[in-house]
């Protein structure tokens, strides 16, 4: 067994030629070539700051993780942006009209889930808002005046 040990030839994985008994590296190619040196001068600038400017990056992201930043806007679900009375537009030509965003909402007597529902309104409805709180909307539907929660509503200037 040990003499079809000693026929069983290696090959070299680029030229295919057999290799001699105990060789490392073929005679045909020779040692891999070392990879070629950085110049005396180092990097060239533009290099430099393309290397720094990835690091600064990566350090940049792994800080806003650990702090916990979100990568995401703060506009709530529905894609309006909450603005201030006093952010609002003041151009007379541009109004903030409010949309059903959700299939069906139900307008409420009070501002309230416990409250009576007096009328259900469907997706993309326009809606007047007349006054505002923090989870609910008070609207005018044609003369009758009810409670919708904001949440269920969008916000667009026209």
């Amino acid at each position: 067994m040990e003499e079809n040990q000693a026929n069983i030839t290696e090959y070299c994985v680029v030229c295919q030629k057999p290799l001699p008994p105990n060789a490392v590296f073929c005679r045909n190619c020779q040692p891999p070539q070392p990879p070629p040196a950085i110049p005396e001068g180092g990097l060239p600038l533009s290099k430099a700051v393309v290397a720094i400017a990835l690091i600064l990056l990566v350090f940049g992201g792994i800080v806003a993780i650990k702090a916990g930043v979100s990568l995401t806007s703060d506009i709530p679900e529905g894609g309006e942006e909450a603005v201030a009375p006093e952010d609002r537009p003041q151009d007379a030509d541009m109004k903030i009209i409010h949309y059903v965003r959700v299939d069906r909402a139900n307008v409420r007597e009070q501002p309230n889930t416990e409250s009576e529902v007096i009328t259900v309104v469907t997706k993309g409805e326009k809606i007047v808002v007349t006054e505002k709180n923090d989870d609910w909307s008070k609207v005018d539907l044609n003369g009758r005046v009810g409670w919708i929660s904001t949440g269920l509503l969008s916000a667009r200037v026209e």
